[in-house]
């Protein structure tokens, strides 16, 4: 991301710009890492505000269905003055034999024109997880940790805040 210069009229100095980013999410600790990893990599080298958007937090059932969700996000937001969008949505997909989550973030830039994507690695959900999604019940239902299904996963040793740390890093390498 680049910081933004340009000559005013009857000014004979620069002035700078600060970005805006608009997050889409409806989830406090999703929200709170995009921000702070937004802080490790742009303080000092770009100024910037972020502005959150609440969005459903929903645990989609496929890729595919993910990645079209957060597109969708972020296409039918009109926040005015944004310059960057970036919207993380979860996702269960099944592997061979096991359902397996992950975190998938979009960035793009103010036009929609340009995009980037990133997706965390990819877990196996616990096996009474993956019986009850098998068996009918909505995933939305099953996950009760609020660090997400990873944390579920792991015993609470990986958190959510880490995967969309890697989904964002790697959706904002275009920029």
């Amino acid at each position: 991301l680049i910081q933004c210069y340009c000559f005013l009229p009857n000014n004979s100095h620069l002035h700078k710009f600060q970005m805006k980013i608009v997050i889409l999410s409806g989830d406090s600790i999703i929200n709170s890492s995009i921000e702070n990893y937004l802080n490790k990599i742009l303080k000092g080298r770009v100024d910037f505000t972020v502005q959150t958007v609440s969005a459903p937090n929903e645990i989609f059932n496929s890729l595919p269905q993910t990645k079209k969700e957060a597109v969708t996000r972020i296409f039918n937001n009109e926040t005015e003055g944004a310059d960057y969008y970036i919207c993380v949505v979860s996702g269960i997909e099944r592997e061979f034999d096991s359902l397996y989550g992950f975190t998938f973030a979009a960035a793009a830039d103010k036009t929609k024109n340009r995009f980037g994507f990133g997706t965390s690695t990819k877990f196996p959900l616990p096996d009474d997880i993956s019986g009850s999604v098998e068996n009918g019940k909505p995933i939305n239902s099953l996950c009760t940790d609020k660090n997400g299904l990873i944390s579920l996963s792991t015993g609470g040793q990986i958190t959510i805040g880490e995967c969309v740390e890697t989904a964002v890093g790697a959706a904002l390498i275009p920029f």
